[in-house]
């Protein structure tokens, strides 16, 4: 019985014709009583947040690539640039590999 009476709550187009009150007044909140602007606000700082993190990790992927581009350009060996960049930007041995051979993002 729980469980059919749950699947025709999630039926319902309204919460007052629904069976269980607790999910009734969850359905009112959202579709009735505001939480609809919550949710939008939610989703909007969650989308502002991947941006920034977004944002902070190209800015770092680019800094740390026109670092090695520079360093070339000076004709610098490519174990002292491999050594500055990794030291510069807190990188693993591996990765600082990756990004002189052109293979990080």
């Amino acid at each position: 019985m729980f469980m059919f009476a749950v699947f025709c709550d999630f039926k319902c187009h309204s919460a007052d014709n629904m069976y269980y009150k607790v999910l009734a007044n969850r359905v009112r909140y959202f579709k009735e009583e505001g939480g609809v602007q919550n949710m939008c606000k939610i989703l909007e700082d969650m989308r502002n947040e991947v941006a920034r993190e977004t944002a902070k990790r190209v800015a770092r992927e680019t800094a740390i690539t026109t670092t090695i581009e520079n360093f070339r350009e000076i004709d610098m060996d490519e174990n002292e640039i491999e050594e500055r960049v990794m030291n510069k930007f807190n990188l693993s041995r591996e990765k600082t590999k990756e990004y002189m051979l052109g293979k990080s993002a």
